[in-house]
């Protein structure tokens, strides 16, 4: 699964480490769901899902900083997702801090089938250690 880190995070935080800026805090996480990669990584998706039983998910962790387990309710229309982001609300402003997903294998769920991350599903890992 591939890991698109956004615009706005690469330059918060390159100005947070060169001491230019503080990083801004996002005041909530969601998770929002994508039919399409396009425009993800500029903060200016065009391809978010749009189904009358669709909206983004609030993004929790416990004390040890797992995510919590929580759902998509089933979507009125069969439904193929390529992509899913992490977004924070940062100074009023919904901002996608990252995504990830695959166009290559994307997931499609029947009409109606719940769309289910388990628990420690959304890491924070960003980049992949390699050795």
């Amino acid at each position: 699964m591939s890991t698109i880190i956004t615009t706005f995070l690469k330059d918060a935080l390159r100005k947070h480490i060169f001491g230019i800026q503080a990083m801004p805090m996002p005041t909530t996480l969601k998770v929002a769901l994508y039919i399409s990669p396009d425009g993800i990584q500029e903060n200016e998706p065009t391809g978010e899902l749009v189904d009358q039983n669709y909206h983004r998910m609030d993004l929790t962790f416990n004390n040890d900083g797992i995510q919590e387990a929580f759902h998509f309710t089933g979507m009125s229309e069969v439904t193929t997702i390529t992509h899913y982001s992490v977004i924070g609300n940062v100074d009023g402003t919904d901002k996608i801090l990252f995504a990830k997903g695959d166009v290559d294998s994307p997931w499609t769920y029947d009409r109606g089938e719940p769309i289910w991350f388990a628990e420690g599903d959304i890491d924070l890992e960003i980049l992949p250690i390699e050795t």
